[in-house]
C-alpha cells in the first residue's frame, strides 16, 4: 500500500527541506540557540544541534547516576561508580559488567 499525498507531503516537509523553521520543530534546543546567537545560527551545522540537545538530555541522567552514588561532584566520581550492561561493553571500555560486579562479595556473604 502506498502512502497518501499529504503524509508525503509532510514527510518531505520535515525530513527533505530542512530549513531552519523545520529545525526547531524537531531539535527542542533550536529555538534558544536561535535566540542565542541570532544571524549567526544559520552557520551551525544541523548535526551539531542534534548533539547539543543530545548532550542536554542526558544532563539529567548524569546528574540522576551521581545522586544515587552519593557523589555530588564530576571530581568524586569514578569508573568504579559504573557497570557496563552488556559483555561487549565491558570488553571494551574495562568497566566491570553488571553481573559480575558484586561476585567475589555475594559469594564471600555465602560462605558466611
Amino acid at each position: 500500500m502506498l502512502p497518501n499525498q499529504s503524509f508525503l507531503r509532510a514527510f518531505r516537509y520535515f525530513f527533505y527541506d530542512l530549513n531552519q523553521t523545520n529545525i526547531e520543530y524537531i531539535f527542542i534546543l533550536a529555538a534558544q540557540l536561535k535566540a542565542k546567537y541570532g544571524k549567526d545560527f544559520e552557520k551551525i551545522v544541523t548535526g551539531a544541534i542534534g548533539m547539543i540537545t543530545y548532550f542536554d538530555r542526558l544532563n539529567p541522567v548524569l546528574q540522576q547516576l551521581m545522586a544515587g552514588a552519593r557523589k555530588f561532584a564530576l571530581k568524586h566520581i569514578s569508573r568504579d561508580d559504573l557497570c557496563a550492561l552488556t559483555r561487549e561493553s565491558a570488553d571494551v571500555s574495562g568497566i566491570s559488567y553488571v553481573m559480575e560486579l558484586d561476585k567475589k562479595e555475594a559469594a564471600r556473604i555465602l560462605k558466611g
